[in-house]
């Protein structure tokens, strides 16, 4: 028997498979309906590079770095646009792909016969084991629940994928094998035939070839798979070769590898700029030495979730370790541990390829490489599955060790006491699994959860108030920007939604004063161009408003909310043609954004092209069917079609729905004046100057309501003439 010979044949079962893949589906069934959140908002939501499959140059040019990833986000939209249901159904699918595979390679490699005995008697066992406990992990929530780390599962996907390809590769070749030249053998112990060596080769470099594509494709996902050469390295050095001559016969599968890690290297240094501005590489305030102390204390934080799963945030907004009791204690334990592996590692210590493997995923985001966001959930979803593996495997070996008093005293409980420790810890892990969900399924309750758990991060706040601003609640978003600019004064997002919402309010130099704050904090941020431009559209500055807008749209050419805004500023410029060709512009960027076709509806109805202004905004309505100005303004082209029976019929329904719209009620109360339904119009025009005093319109149209209602009234009370 060899040292990549199994001690029996592998014997394919459908059982495994079917109870990893319920009990994946069971753990993330009510995660189908949470909404983007998060970076999924700009990068898969209001992200117009995914909009086309084709030309595939422009998904090239926004994603050169991560293309595969977003190829799948672009092959979702093109299914169903921004539906959750179907990227949650692609997420936990990759999920439960993942686990499958990580059964499969667990299951082969406790197999071989560097293994111990008592750990390749119990290989199917482990293997599911493990599988099962980690594919019911709540620590994966944030890689299958949160849309957008979708990334982080298919590099992980692809990452075992390499290994699983490798493994089988080394299986079916005669070199591995170490059958004599002389007197080759198969593994049933009969001569293999020339043919057959020739076949097992063939075999070897196809599954090698799939496991250099495997690797090119987690490198072309994320980042974050930069170690994986190393890992397959050290699992041949551990599990297959027997010297580092025999190791080199495979050169060029790992010059291959190297040559994946040559193209990832030039991606990386052809976009360092937008890394940089994504806080990356670069971070103000933040060295590489103090990254690296901080890491320390991040990385026994998720060892701690591995095995007890509590506290878990989206955001945690770790601190930068600062004094020395933050990172000396924390430093000794970390580096004992990696040390460990990688002496464990050249002495050929089986137990320390999962360990190593460990510190090689998380190398890339736990090391000196500084990242704005010291601490997130998702990077430890592959690098979790070892500690789940070395775990199952180091209860398996305390087990053995007192097995043979256990079996005779309590024979059963040493039979089945794997299986209902397994059973009992995936429920455990399955329904927190699912509980967490439920935190993912509203914004301002994840958020809310956030704030709950790191009450002093500025961004929780902020991203908490933009939820609450999408639900009706402004003065508790307000107060939110608020607090969020109080604990980071150069919160550039907080500053910009609170100059808006004063703006709103008239106060155009409290707006000033907070976008100028904005503007020291990210000069170059294309958002806060966009604020400047609405700003002065609203202060009536339109030449102002129009440079500020083409400047955004200059940093930013698929902003498609500043398209919608400069079409909005050229209208009431009156330069409609203009407009038009901005909103369709918009329209076409974000193609499930309400308010670009409700503007370009506006522009037809102006044109006096009513029944397609009807159609765009029915449209509009189909996307958000609360959109109140599209509302109002269905109900008048309407009416200017001839249409007046079913205008009144829209905007009845339309203030019933939102009775404090008061351009809702003026409209429909211009078309009962018309009618001679004067006392109705009457109580509707009171009822919005009531809500806006200041209306101009429907104070002069209430005048002159109530004088021809009181003529009206007079010709219906005159005497019939006499014949």
């Amino acid at each position: 028997m060899t040292d990549t010979q199994t001690s029996a044949p592998v014997r394919p079962t459908w059982l495994p498979f079917v109870a990893i893949a319920l009990v994946g589906a069971a753990c993330y069934a009510n995660s189908l309906s949470a909404p983007f959140s998060f970076d999924s908002h700009h990068y898969i939501e209001a992200n117009p590079a995914i909009r086309r499959l084709w030309p595939m140059w422009e998904l090239l040019a926004f994603a050169q770095t991560r293309p595969v990833g977003y190829a799948t986000f672009a092959v979702n939209y093109a299914l169903h646009g921004d539906e959750v249901g179907g990227y949650h159904v692609v997420n936990i699918a990759l999920h439960l792909s993942v686990a499958l595979l990580l059964w499969g390679v667990v299951g082969r490699t406790l197999r071989m016969t560097r293994v111990p005995p008592f750990l390749r008697e119990s290989a199917d066992g482990l293997a599911l084991a493990a599988a099962l406990l980690w594919v019911a992990h709540p620590i994966c929530t944030q890689s299958v629940t949160y849309i957008y780390q979708r990334l982080e599962a298919l590099a992980s996907l692809a990452c075992l994928a390499a290994l699983y390809a490798f493994i089988r590769a080394v299986s079916s070749s005669p070199v591995d094998a170490h059958v004599s030249p002389g007197n080759p053998k198969s593994r049933s112990g009969k001569p293999v035939s020339d043919s057959g060596a020739v076949a097992g080769e063939r075999s070897r470099r196809r599954w090698l070839t799939v496991s250099v594509a495997a690797c090119v494709s987690a490198l072309l996902t994320k980042e974050s798979a930069a170690g994986l050469p190393l890992i397959i390295l050290a699992y041949d050095a551990l599990f297959v070769s027997d010297s580092w001559r025999q190791t080199a016969r495979r050169g060029r599968y790992y010059l291959a590898l190297v040559v994946c890690w040559g193209v990832l290297a030039a991606l990386v240094l052809a976009n360092t700029r937008q890394y940089e501005k994504a806080g990356l590489l670069v971070v103000k305030g933040v060295s590489s030495v103090d990254y690296a102390l901080s890491q320390s204390g991040v990385i026994l934080h998720y060892v701690r979730l591995v095995f007890w799963p509590t506290g878990q945030s989206i955001d945690y907004g770790w601190p930068v370790a600062r004094q020395w009791y933050e990172f000396v204690p924390q430093t000794m334990v970390v580096g004992t541990a990696a040390a460990a592996a990688f002496v464990g590692l050249a002495k050929r210590r089986l137990w320390s390829f999962p360990l190593a493997a460990f510190f090689l995923l998380l190398a890339p985001t736990s090391s000196i490489v500084p990242i704005v966001d010291l601490c997130f959930e998702h990077r430890m979803y592959l690098p979790s599955a070892c500690i789940v593996v070395l775990g199952v495997c180091g209860v398996r070996a305390s087990a053995f060790a007192c097995s043979e008093r256990l079996a005779s005293r309590f024979p059963a409980a040493a039979r089945f006491a794997l299986p209902a420790a397994t059973a009992l810890a995936t429920l455990a892990m399955g329904l927190t699994t699912a509980a967490r969900n439920e935190i993912y399924s509203n914004n301002a309750r994840l958020w809310s959860d956030v704030v709950a758990k790191s009450p002093l991060h500025a961004r929780g706040h902020c991203c908490l108030a933009v939820a609450l601003f999408a639900e009706g609640h402004k003065a508790e978003a307000r107060a939110g920007f608020e607090r969020a600019v109080e604990l980071d004064p150069d919160h550039t997002i907080a500053l910009l939604n609170l100059a808006s919402m004063v703006a709103e309010e008239g106060n155009f130099d409290g707006a000033e004063a907070l976008l100028a704050r904005a503007a020291v904090a990210q000069p170059e941020y294309t958002q806060t161009l966009y604020s400047y431009g609405m700003l002065r559209a609203a202060q009536g500055r339109t030449s102002e408003a129009l440079q500020y807008l083409y400047a955004a749209l200059d940093a930013d050419p698929y902003n498609a909310a500043a398209m919608n805004q400069l079409g909005t500023v050229l209208l009431d410029a009156g330069r409609i043609d203009e407009a038009a060709r901005w909103y369709e512009l918009a329209i076409d960027t974000s193609p499930r954004d309400p308010g670009p076709r409700s503007n370009r509806a506006v522009v037809l109805y102006q044109q006096g092209r009513y029944d397609e202004a009807i159609a765009a905004f029915r449209e509009t309505l189909q996307l958000d069917p609360r959109h109140v100005e599209a509302k109002a303004n269905l109900g008048s082209a309407l009416d200017h079609s001839g249409r007046s029976a079913e205008a009144v019929a829209e905007l009845r329904a339309a203030v019933a729905d939102h009775p404090d719209h008061v351009g809702c009620r003026v409209n429909l109360a211009n078309i009962l004046a018309r009618q001679g339904e004067f006392a109705e119009a009457v109580a509707q025009y009171r009822e919005a100057l009531r809500m806006e005093p200041d209306n101009a319109q429907a104070a002069a149209n209430l005048s002159q309501a109530l004088a021809e209602q009181v003529l009206t009234d007079q010709a219906g009370a005159a005497p019939a003439p006499r014949l």
